[in-house]
C-alpha cells in the first residue's frame, strides 16, 4: 500500500500539542559525495526522514493552489519554502529547503508531495550530481509503480527522462507511506542527460506552445532561447498547413515522436499531447533544438481520461493530439506514418508484456 494502514496522519491533533522539533541534527561531513544513482536503484526502497517545526509543517501541508491560475496568463505560483532537516538514504543534512509540490490532482494535506532542496539555504548535497530530490505522493498512482514504469519506458525509447525509484517518507516521526522519488529536472539533470546546463529549460503546466500560452511557461534556467519557442509558436498558430520540415528545424522530431508515442502507449492522459500539461522543454545551447522531457507521469496506466472516466469511458487512443505540436503534426504529410512506425517498433522491443508483468510482480514483492 502507498499509504501506511495504521499511520496517524499529521494535523489530527491540535497544533498546540505537536512536539517541537529540536534543531540538533548534525550536518554530516562528506569527504566524498555518494553516487546519486543509488537513490534510484530499482531494487531498493530508501528511507527519507524529514523534520521541521510543527508550525512550518502545518503551514506546508495545508498550502494549496489557486485554481484561478487556469485562467491566468502567468506561470503558477510556487509553494512556500521552509527550512528543516532531512535524512535521505541514511545521509543526514541540516538546513535544507522543504516545500510542497503538485498541481490540482496530486495535492494532499495529509500526504503532500515534497521537494528536498539541499542548495536552498546553502547546504552541501551528500549526493554527487544532485541538488534536490522530488518526492511524489502517488495520489493519482494507486499502484505506486506507474510513474516508475513510465519513466523507464521513456528512457528505453531514447527520450530524455528523469531517474525514479521508491522511498518511504517520514515527517516528524509520522510515517506517510511509499512515495516515488524522482530526479528533479534542474541543471544537474541537464548536465547528466545533455552534457551541459547551458541550454534553456521551461516547465509547462496547463500551457501549450502557442503565442497566447508562452508566458505561462515557467523559466527554469534562463530565457535566452525564447526566440526559438516564439518561432515554433508562430508556426503552430499559422492558418496555413504546417510544414513538418520547418518544425523539424526547431524540434528534434525523432525524439518528439518517440515521446509522443510513449505517452499514448502508457496512457498518460495528463501529459503534453493529451492535456498540454506535465512536461518540460529543453533548448540546446549547441544546436538550438527543442526536446521534450516527461514529468508528472502519475496518470500513466490509469483510466482515460483520469478523474473524468465515469463520464467518458473511452479506450486509450492510439494517438493523442490535443496539444498544438502533436495536433499540427498529425495533419502533416508523412508524420502519422512515422509515428505508426515508431509505435510498432516500441511494441516490438520495449513493450515486452511478459517482462513488464514480471517487473510489476517484482516491485510488489519489494
Amino acid at each position: 500500500m502507498c499509504r501506511p494502514p495504521h499511520a496517524v496522519m499529521p494535523g489530527l491533533r491540535p497544533v498546540a500539542n505537536e512536539p517541537q522539533i529540536a534543531w540538533t541534527m548534525a550536518t554530516a561531513s562528506f569527504a566524498e559525495p555518494r553516487d546519486a544513482a543509488a537513490l534510484f536503484a530499482p531494487d531498493r526502497v530508501i528511507p527519507v526522514e524529514v523534520a521541521l517545526s510543527a508550525e512550518d509543517w502545518e503551514s506546508l501541508r495545508r498550502e494549496s493552489r489557486d485554481a484561478g491560475f487556469l485562467f491566468s496568463a502567468a506561470p503558477p505560483r510556487k509553494f512556500t519554502w521552509h527550512r528543516g532537516d532531512a535524512t535521505v538514504d541514511g545521509a543526514p543534512m541540516a538546513g535544507v529547503g522543504l516545500r510542497k509540490k503538485g498541481f490540482l490532482g496530486s495535492l494532499d494535506s495529509a500526504r503532500p508531495s515534497l521537494i528536498v532542496d539541499y542548495r536552498k539555504y546553502g547546504a552541501v548535497s551528500p549526493f554527487a550530481g544532485l541538488g534536490r530530490v522530488t518526492l511524489n505522493n502517488n495520489k493519482q498512482d494507486a499502484s505506486c509503480i506507474g510513474q516508475f514504469l513510465a519513466y523507464k519506458l521513456f528512457a528505453a525509447a531514447g527520450v530524455p527522462a528523469p531517474r525514479a525509484g521508491f522511498a518511504t517518507v517520514t515527517v516528524n516521526g509520522t510515517a506517510l507511506g511509499v512515495y516515488t522519488i524522482v530526479e528533479s529536472i534542474k541543471p544537474p539533470f541537464l548536465e547528466r542527460v545533455f552534457g551541459s546546463a547551458d541550454g534553456g529549460l521551461y516547465e509547462g503546466t496547463v500551457a501549450d506552445l502557442v503565442p497566447a500560452s508562452l508566458d505561462k511557461l515557467e523559466v527554469e534556467t534562463h530565457d535566452r532561447f525564447r526566440p526559438t519557442l516564439e518561432a515554433l509558436a508562430s508556426l503552430l498558430a499559422a492558418d496555413e498547413a504546417v510544414d513538418a520540415a520547418r518544425i523539424g528545424d526547431l524540434v528534434d522530431l525523432d525524439t518528439f515522436i518517440s515521446y509522443w508515442a510513449v505517452e499514448a502507449l502508457v496512457g498518460i492522459w495528463d501529459g503534453y499531447s493529451g492535456n498540454q500539461n506535465n512536461y518540460f522543454v529543453h533548448i540546446s545551447a549547441d544546436d538550438r533544438t527543442i526536446r521534450f522531457v516527461p514529468w508528472g507521469t502519475d496518470s500513466a496506466f490509469t483510466s482515460i481520461p483520469g478523474p473524468l472516466a465515469a463520464f467518458n469511458r473511452r479506450a486509450a487512443p492510439a494517438i493523442m493530439a490535443e496539444a498544438a505540436l502533436a495536433n499540427r503534426l498529425a495533419f502533416a504529410p508523412g508524420i502519422v506514418t512515422r509515428y505508426k512506425t515508431r509505435l510498432e517498433e516500441l511494441l516490438a522491443t520495449d513493450w515486452d508484456e511478459e517482462a513488464l508483468l514480471a517487473e510489476v510482480d517484482r516491485i510488489e514483492a519489494l
